[in-house]
């Protein structure tokens, strides 16, 4: 996944974190398709990866596997991949094909986004309620969709 970011919101060092927290960093990938890497636009980047790498290794005593690489060029995966969670929900599905005909901007969308990582299991209740009321669909349909999964 590709992450933009404004770094007067966040700073590359606190989505570094972020990284680290939300992956096994101590697995060997098993093919260069699936695997967990970071790639780094700039010497920046590269030392603010490398410098919390190092961290979480003392830190967790772990030796990290993670490779970090200079970005040259990124591709975005096949539609199947995109939004895995929340694909599975076919009646959500169904109202974001009327949102989005073209399945770019259903994968370019906030919500979808939003929405898969709370299917995902990330997040928390307080933060999904915070944002529900401004997703584009009632309460209902999402209490529906979850059950009917």
């Amino acid at each position: 996944m590709q992450v933009d970011f404004d770094p007067n919101q966040i700073s590359f060092e606190e989505i570094m974190n972020m990284v680290w927290a939300s992956h096994n960093p101590t697995r060997a990938a098993w093919s260069t398709q699936y695997m967990s890497a970071i790639w780094v636009e700039n010497d920046e980047q590269l030392a603010i990866a490398n410098k919390t790498a190092a961290e979480q290794a003392e830190q967790n005593r772990w030796k990290i596997k993670t490779p970090i690489l200079p970005l040259e060029t990124f591709y975005i995966a096949e539609d199947y991949h995109q939004k895995y969670s929340l694909q599975k929900y076919y009646s959500l599905m169904k109202k974001f094909r009327a949102m989005y005909p073209d399945f770019k901007d259903f994968n370019d969308s906030t919500v979808a986004a939003r929405l898969n990582g709370f299917l995902s299991g990330h997040g928390n209740k307080a933060l999904y309620e915070a944002e529900v009321d401004g997703y584009g669909f009632t309460r209902e349909e999402l209490d529906n969709a979850a059950k009917r999964r």
